[in-house]
């Protein structure tokens, strides 16, 4: 526990980061603060009494909240000056007959501690009852960086098997073929969109160990610039690890492909979307299109007088010559002529 006015070098609230082994995955439906009471109020002692808290909206960074930043690390944010304990249930990934090592490391403010233990496991965790158990998908891309604005659908089947556990929910349905080409349904429960973190929980009260359930998830909205899932990766199915024995499962993987085992981590990846590629344009462009000129309509001459103007009249073209200046005759000089009447000359 840190000083209760927490100092000027303590934030306020704290962060303590939580590593654990790749083994080991926390059922995050499950995470719990306690804390105890000062007693007497103002004395900074404690009466010893751990009593549970109620969590405040995951991802809100506000005290006695959390934020799962993957598979195995959870961010807690708590006060400071405060007795502070926190428990989560966790799946061992192991066969029955293996040994198993596990550790858990926490640190805040400089400060770290660490636990682990090594056994064999030799039960697979099931058993009569259940809870509620909330999931949540991760979405990354192809470099395993968190993508934020993802929407996902999820759907529940109900199987000819195992539909004892009530109706199916009065909601949109998404018929799916299985191999055997018959058609089975599956119910909408929700809608969850991943937030800047990349994270998005889902918690339904048919999201429950109790029950046998077949769940879908379906991306409807990828985040900006990535692409759909499309084909087999199009659907993710998935069931609780409590639930089906591998005989079950093994009948379910050859209706529908591969199941996964969830233990409440999900991580789906998108693919960016290709480049747009660039105009190229034409070897040899087309010569521009010259611009139309409208004729050129000499105005109509007019003839002004009389009682209006008219038309003047049409003038005939005659040739133009250059001017010939006019030629004076020479006089031809006089000759006398006496002519013979009776001979002629």
């Amino acid at each position: 526990m840190l000083p209760k006015d927490g100092g000027p070098n303590y934030p306020n609230p704290l962060v303590a980061h939580d590593v654990m082994s790749d083994n080991l995955l926390p059922y995050i439906s499950t995470i719990q603060f306690w804390t105890q009471n000062e007693s007497p109020v103002g004395s900074g002692k404690f009466d010893g009494n751990w009593v549970a808290v109620t969590s405040a909206a995951s991802g809100s960074g506000q005290p006695w909240s959390y934020t799962p930043l993957g598979p195995h690390e959870i961010d807690f944010y708590l006060p400071n000056g405060t007795p502070i304990k926190i428990t989560y249930n966790a799946l061992v990934d192991a066969n029955v007959g293996d040994t198993a090592t596990i550790y858990n490391t926490i640190s805040i403010e400089g400060y770290e501690s660490s636990d682990g233990d090594t056994f064999e496991v030799n039960d697979s965790g099931a058993g009569a009852g259940g809870s509620r158990a909330a999931f949540t998908v991760f979405k990354e891309n192809e470099n395993h960086e968190r993508l934020s604005g993802a929407q996902f659908d999820l759907f529940i089947a109900f199987l000819p098997s195992y539909d004892y556990y009530g109706p199916a929910p009065a909601t949109e349905m998404l018929t799916v073929t299985g191999a055997d080409d018959n058609a089975y349904d599956f119910y909408y429960l929700m809608t969850v969109t991943t937030d800047t973190l990349g994270t998005a929980v889902f918690d339904h009260s048919r999201i429950n160990t109790s029950f046998d359930y077949l769940f879908l998830l379906v991306e409807t909205r990828a985040p900006t610039g990535y692409q759909l899932p499309s084909g087999t990766d199009a659907y993710t199915y998935f069931v609780l690890p409590t639930v089906f024995d591998s005989v079950e499962l093994d009948a379910l993987e050859a209706l529908f492909g591969d199941i996964n085992l969830t233990t409440d981590n999900i991580i789906i990846e998108n693919t960016k979307l290709p480049p747009t590629p660039p105009t190229i344009p034409p070897i040899w462009p087309e010569p521009p299109t010259p611009p139309t000129i409208p004729p050129t309509i000499p105005p109509t001459p007019i003839w002004p007088g009389g009682e209006g103007d008219r038309e003047r009249p049409h003038r005939p073209h005659y040739p133009h010559f250059p001017h010939i200046p006019p030629v004076t005759p020479t006089p031809l000089p006089e000759h006398n002529v006496n002519i013979n009447p009776s001979t002629g000359q």
